[in-house]
This record gives C-alpha cells, structure tokens and sequence, in this order.
C-alpha cells in the first residue's frame, strides 16, 4: 500500500512539473530590462509599495526577441504570444502592426480595479481600443482582488537607445 502512494504521489508531482515551468534565465533577463512597472495608486514607503489598487507591468516585445525564441523556447506563454502578432496572417492585425512596436501590458488586482486603456499612455501615445490586439474575451475592465489579465497591444516604436516610457493616469 505505502509503494502505490509513493508512486501515486511521484507521478502526480511529475505530471504537475510542465505546469509550474518557468522562463530561462537569459529570458527573465530580457524580459526584466524591458519591462516597466506601475502601481496604481500605490504608496512607496522606502521601495516597499503599500495600498496600491494595482499592479501594471508593460513589457516591450522587440522583433529581436523572435529571434531568440527560436533558440530558446522556454519562455511564458504571455511573450510567445504576444511575439507572434509580429508574424500574423491576418492582414487587418498586421496592418496594425506595421511600422509600431508590440507591448504586453499584465495587470494584477490587489483590490477592485476597473482597468481603462485610454489611460495608459506609452511612449506619448494614449492607449485606444483599437490599439488592443488581444480578443476581448481575455481581458476584464472590472478586476477582482487577485484577478489578472495580459493583453497585447500597439504603441509608436522606441527611438533607437531610447528607454521607452509608460504612465497610467
């Protein structure tokens, strides 16, 4: 009896293992200097942030990140997406791509928070429905605390050494 719930327990571990993969090294890297991180109505209190609603990360998907998923495809799901609008098949989605830059904004709730596109404003461009390439279907207005979401969408591109800049009011 005790052999059959070791193994029972071994192979639920294993079958749970894919799940709980993470995004390589190298990736977490690129990943981390191209991200930007807002907190809505946050207090920071020495690099500790306290009562904020939510948390927006904008992360910038340069066409060099292909690339690199070509090499390395241990990555999350959220990137490997939104790098594929690069290559569409649809012409009305790579239209909207067509000389802009590709941006995943992911947002987690600490309390309600009713996210609106229009007040994210990234690189002097503010956020339009139309700029959102993601189905509507992934992605809430209203948030439940914990709720989350990622959605791909368009902005103007980086001046080249340029950081790109972000800002939700």
């Amino acid at each position: 009896m005790r052999r059959l719930a070791t193994l029972f327990i071994f192979l639920l571990c294993a079958i749970q293992t894919p799940a709980l993969a993470h995004s390589s090294a190298e990736w977490k890297a690129r990943i981390s200097e191209n991200t930007v991180t807002i907190w809505v109505e946050g207090q920071d209190i020495g690099g500790i942030i306290l009562n904020a609603r939510a948390e927006i990360n904008v992360t910038r998907l340069d066409r060099k990140m292909m690339d690199f998923l070509d090499r390395d495809k241990d990555v999350d799901e959220w990137v490997t997406d939104g790098l594929n609008y690069y290559y569409s098949n649809r012409k009305d989605i790579a239209s909207r791509v067509k000389k802009k830059e590709l941006f995943v904004v992911r947002c987690r709730a600490n309390k309600f928070f009713e996210f609106e596109p229009g007040k994210l404003v990234i690189n002097g461009h503010s956020l339009q429905k139309e700029d959102v390439l993601t189905n509507d279907i992934y992605w809430e207005k209203e948030l439940a605390p914990d709720g989350e979401f990622a959605i791909t969408v368009v902005a103007p591109p980086t001046a080249r050494g340029q950081k790109f800049k972000v800002s939700y009011d």
